[in-house]
């Protein structure tokens, strides 16, 4: 019976003892948690919700939930066979602009720069002959008459000097010293000149002659001829420009048509749907056969590259805190620490954290949002994890 008691009482004794440093302890760890603010957070990853540009019907999912894809990836396409006819309407109508504008571009064998020429030069023989009609009706003035002799004095020497040289030509064509060709051109240049030679004395013969009625009879002809040859240039000009204007209206429908072209082409490009960046399907809201309309989402993707909390900081959190600061959090599943780094801070509160009582001088303490991205983000952290910014208050 006694040594009963005695068990009792040292059980009891040991209760009490333990419950004594339980409740030491305990008081130690709150006095410690008094030095310190605790943020907590839940981790969040970017969804992102990817839709077909324009509606149709589902053709073909390549993807389904939980499957890891990369930037670019190809997701699902539309039915295209309508987009596609599409397509190949529009390459035929540029193929057949081209072809109108290739014939429009034939039918303008001439430039305008050219059909402008071709006017002078028709107005610059029209005065030619006007002025050689009215020599012959009026007979030539002794200035004129001085003129021609002149002209076939200058002639004759330039008829010697080009004869002269072709035989010199010859000689040395016959000696290996020239090729085939020099001679050609001294020939060409002497044939020329005897013509120009014989032309001028033909003048000088008609001066001293007089005009004969044919010969008057044939200028007005060569007049006549000269101002229809005026005619046609200036009709020429008109149908350039027509023909110019045919030619800028053909370009213009092929820009047209190779417009179309690429809208049908980028309307077709819209019936495949492709990931805009790497992550992991976490939701599929369509499937194979279901019409789907523009903008409606098909797939969310979570972006996993990158890893961020919210926390709600006092203002005595924030001290000396700026952003690009490093700082240490915890996850509360695997008591696993990581580094963050600050990416924003909120420029004005958000609530208060205490509210003031009624004691003179005490006033709220506000909270503001603070966002702190994980570096380096384990694969396995999952968005939605609880984690906890522990930091000294100033």
């Amino acid at each position: 019976m006694g040594k009963t008691r005695v068990i009792i009482l040292l059980v009891i004794l040991t209760i009490f003892t333990g419950g004594a440093l339980i409740l030491y302890q305990f008081q130690n760890e709150a006095s410690a948690q008094q030095d310190q603010y605790i943020s907590s957070g839940i981790t969040e990853m970017k969804e992102i919700e990817v839709s077909f540009k324009i509606g149709g019907k589902l053709d073909t999912t390549l993807v389904q939930e939980g499957d890891v894809v990369k930037e670019g990836e190809l997701l699902a396409s539309l039915e295209d066979k309508d987009f596609q006819i599409k397509v190949d309407q529009a390459k035929a109508n540029v193929e057949m602009a081209k072809a109108l504008l290739e014939q429009s571009r034939l039918a303008v064998p001439l430039t305008k720069t050219d059909t402008e020429i071709q006017l002078k030069e028709a107005e610059a023989a029209l005065k030619a002959a006007k002025a050689k009609y009215d020599a012959l009706l009026n007979g030539a003035r002794d200035e004129e008459k001085k003129q021609v002799e002149a002209k076939v004095s200058a002639a004759k020497e330039v008829y010697q000097v080009a004869l002269d040289t072709y035989n010199k030509m010859e000689v040395l064509y016959q000696q290996g010293a020239i090729p085939s060709s020099k001679l050609d051109e001294a020939k060409v240049n002497l044939e020329k000149a005897k013509a120009e030679y014989d032309v001028s004395q033909q003048q000088l013969a008609m001066i001293n002659k007089g005009a004969r009625q044919e010969e008057i009879d044939g200028a007005k002809a060569l007049v006549e001829q000269a101002e229809a040859a005026v005619e046609r240039a200036k009709n020429a000009m008109g149908q350039v420009s027509v023909k110019i204007e045919d030619n800028q209206l053909a370009e213009a429908k092929l820009s047209q048509a190779e417009a179309a072209l690429m809208e049908a082409e980028t309307y077709l490009s819209y019936t495949k749907l492709f990931s805009p960046n790497d992550g992991m399907i976490i939701t599929q809201s369509s499937y194979k056969g279901e019409t789907v309309a523009a903008g409606k989402p098909v797939f969310t993707i979570l972006d996993t590259s990158k890893v961020w909390a919210r926390f709600y900081v006092s203002e005595q959190g924030l001290v000396d805190k700026k952003v690009g600061d490093k700082v240490t959090l915890y996850l509360d599943a695997s008591k696993q620490k990581v580094e963050g780094k600050i990416i924003l801070i909120s420029p004005a509160a958000d609530f208060a954290v205490k509210k003031a009582t009624q004691e003179q001088g005490e006033a709220d303490v506000r909270s503001f949002l603070v966002k702190v991205e994980i570096i380096n983000p384990s694969p396995d952290l999952r968005s939605g994890y609880t984690v906890h910014w522990i930091q000294e208050e100033s």
